[in-house]
């Protein structure tokens, strides 16, 4: 939790602050608190810093301790020393433990636990991290060659001056007649820094291109001005019945938060929507990602509140309740473990407030969960936004990555999360799941793109707005 929590600020920033103010600001309770998350964070030091090199056999034993320290829910270890030596005379190789280790983990019946191999750890890094390495198209059939369809914005391939439309028909000497998409795919991967020679056919013209593979960004977070619908009223402007004038609803979409950047590229969408009069956030099909960048995000939106409480699991040793609370001027955190209550670590100072009092629509639906939920509860139980869609999935429950040796991690199910208003959302469906209820509830119809002048979603929260925006002086 600590890690996660404490990945909010960029080092020099924690460096310059975090000690002076908790010592001079909060004295003797927060010297307490200290102490308690000190505490805390040697007891999860060993799991998060230290990847061991180890034996097939160690890895199993590793996974078994590991889960049994660590799972949030300690009525799932029934039996649980049953499995900690039962295939040590079976395992004679890494393949081994990990089957073995999968199939002691499947029976904690819990979904969203999992060892993860070196390979799949990596690619969520590349993930968070905002970036892939490749050329960064997108590819489409087009015939007997296939064509991209998108060409990514930052990536080489723009910077080879590739276009969309643009087919490829041959790769470092291949002739790419009829290839699948998955060919393609395998083709144009490879090391950064190493540079792929392309033939392609633009139009009637055939030329060549050298590309050098690199990282290529993924953004999660798109911003547009659409106008509303053309049956929708005007805003009349000064009040008057003349010079009237659409107002400016600006959409802000939120993939998820998944990056490590998430919050500051919602910071630069708001920065481009600085002269809008209303927002809709859509965080539809939403997943969530990462706790702290919800709750970073969220003090874009807030001057001061409860943005969530977490309960975690603390290895061998019960749990932490802590309660992320935004003042004006930081995050903190109001820890209780054991005998200590309510006792508050200043983190770092929070970001601005830019939502400058313009009414919020968030659109959600049953694929919007987990840090999307924390997010969205955020806003509306501190009464700045308003919900438009349908109920969310009812995820109140966060997993972390543990090393168990030679790279691979264990993803498990270690807190629990509660809106700003106290309530838990559920746990995904595994026993409950009771997601939030949008004050407008309306079901998307149609197949229409998110945020377009047929996504009726869209256009309810468009109406909505006005009509807020009509009632300001």
């Amino acid at each position: 939790m600590f890690r996660r929590i404490l990945r909010l600020a960029p080092p020099p920033e924690r460096k310059r602050g975090f000690w002076f103010r908790g010592l001079t600001g909060f004295g003797l309770s927060t010297m307490v608190s200290l102490l308690v998350a000190v505490t805390i964070v040697l007891s999860y030091a060993h799991y998060f810093i230290y990847d061991p090199h180890v034996t097939p056999v160690q890895l199993y034993h590793n996974t078994w301790r590991v889960a049994k320290d660590n799972i949030y829910d300690q009525s799932k270890l029934k039996d649980w020393n049953a499995w900690e030596h039962k295939y040590d005379h079976l395992i004679e190789n890494e393949d081994d433990a990990l089957r073995y280790a999968q199939e002691m983990i499947s029976h904690l019946n819990e979904s969203y636990t999992g060892l993860l191999s070196v390979s799949v750890v990596e690619r969520d890094k590349e993930r968070a991290d905002g970036h892939y390495v490749g050329i960064g198209v997108e590819l489409e059939d087009g015939g007997a060659y296939l064509k991209l369809k998108r060409v990514i914005e930052g990536g080489p391939a723009e910077s080879a001056g590739l276009l969309v439309g643009d087919e490829i028909i041959d790769i470092d000497g291949k002739n790419a007649t009829n290839w699948s998409s998955g060919q393609m795919i395998e083709a144009l991967k490879g090391d950064e820094g190493k540079t792929i020679a392309l033939t392609l056919r633009r139009g009637a013209t055939v030329l060549t291109a050298s590309v050098t593979r690199g990282k290529v960004p993924t953004p999660l977070v798109t911003t547009r001005q659409p106008e509303p619908e053309p049956t929708l009223q005007p805003r009349t402007a000064q009040g008057t019945g003349s010079n009237q004038q659409t107002s400016r609803i600006g959409y802000l979409r939120i993939d998820s938060f998944g990056q490590w950047s998430t919050h500051e590229q919602v910071r630069i969408a708001l920065e481009k929507l600085s002269g809008c009069d209303a927002l809709v956030i859509d965080l539809r099909d939403n997943p969530g990602g990462f706790i702290h960048e919800a709750v970073r995000t969220a003090s874009l939106f807030l001057d001061e509140g409860v943005i969530t409480t977490t309960v975690t699991r603390v290895p061998d040793a019960g749990y932490l309740t802590t309660q992320v609370t935004l003042t004006r001027s930081q995050l903190v955190l109001k820890n209780s473990y054991g005998p200590v209550s309510n006792l508050p670590i200043p983190l770092f100072s929070r970001q601005p407030n830019m939502r400058n009092g313009r009414p919020i629509v968030l659109l959600v639906n049953g694929n919007s969960a987990s840090a999307a939920e924390m997010f969205s509860a955020a806003l509306i139980d501190n009464k700045v936004a308003t919900a438009i869609g349908t109920t969310t999935y009812g995820k109140g429950i966060g997993q972390t990555y543990l090393p168990v040796g030679n790279g691979h991690k264990l993803r498990i199910t270690h807190l629990k999360t509660f809106t700003p208003a106290g309530s838990f959302l559920g746990d995904a469906g595994q026993t409950v799941s009771n997601g939030i209820k949008p004050r407008i509830q309306l079901e998307k119809t149609g197949s229409a793109a998110y945020g377009t002048a047929h996504d009726n979603q869209f256009q309810e929260a468009v109406r909505f707005l006005e009509s807020q925006l009509s009632k300001v002086p």
